[in-house]
This record gives C-alpha cells, sequence and structure tokens, in this order.
C-alpha cells in the first residue's frame, strides 16, 4: 500500500483569502522525489526569468508576478456581472493601470527577445 503524502505551498493570496495561489504536491505519485524548498524553486524561477527575458528591473521577483496575477483576477471578478459583462469600477482603475504598465514591460522584453532570436 502506498501512503498518500501531499503538501500545499501557498505562493500569494489577497489580504482577504478569497484568492490565493498555491501549489499542491502529492509525492507518492513519484518515486524517489522528494518536496524541494520553495524558497529554492522560486530563487531558480527567478533566475531563470532574469536570463531569458533579460529583466533588468532590481527587485523582480515570482512572488509579486503571482502577486499581480491574484490581483488581476480578483479585480477582474469584481469587474464583472453575474452574467460576465465587464462594468466601470473607478476604484479599479488606477491598479488596473499599474497592471497593465508591468505587463507592457514585460511584453516588450519578450518582443525584443524574439526579435533578437530571429536575427
Amino acid at each position: 500500500m502506498v501512503k498518500s503524502q501531499s503538501s500545499q505551498f501557498d505562493i500569494a493570496s489577497s489580504p482577504q483569502g478569497n484568492v490565493k495561489i498555491s501549489l499542491i504536491c502529492n509525492s507518492s505519485q513519484q518515486s524517489g522525489f522528494r518536496i524541494p524548498s520553495l524558497d529554492a524553486v522560486l530563487k531558480l524561477v527567478e533566475e531563470k526569468y532574469i536570463i531569458t527575458y533579460r529583466i533588468t528591473e532590481p527587485g523582480f521577483s515570482v512572488v509579486k508576478v503571482m502577486k499581480d496575477v491574484y490581483e488581476c483576477f480578483l479585480a477582474e471578478g469584481t469587474n464583472c456581472t453575474d452574467d460576465g459583462q465587464e462594468i466601470e469600477n473607478e476604484k479599479l482603475i488606477g491598479t488596473g493601470l499599474q497592471k497593465q504598465q508591468t505587463l507592457q514591460s514585460i511584453q516588450k522584453v519578450k518582443n525584443k527577445t524574439e526579435a533578437e532570436e530571429q536575427s
């Protein structure tokens, strides 16, 4: 009988906890697998993205990106009616603009990298 061993790591969540990004690992599915340190995994991903996308912004963090994801998820969910139609919400415009600028910066880096690869 294989013992089920599952662990959950919360990466980012809203202050009220209504939106949460987590990793759930069931280590009994893979023989010889041990659960790594979440900090080590995040550091590895950050290093990979900094090199791959040539991110020069000081303070870049995967956790910050995940927080942006849940904030945008929460904003989009708050910005929709029950039938899925978007509604205007003055409170979210500032936050949305900041997120849009961040996404545009990431897209510019990605486009530059793709253009250099095609050259």
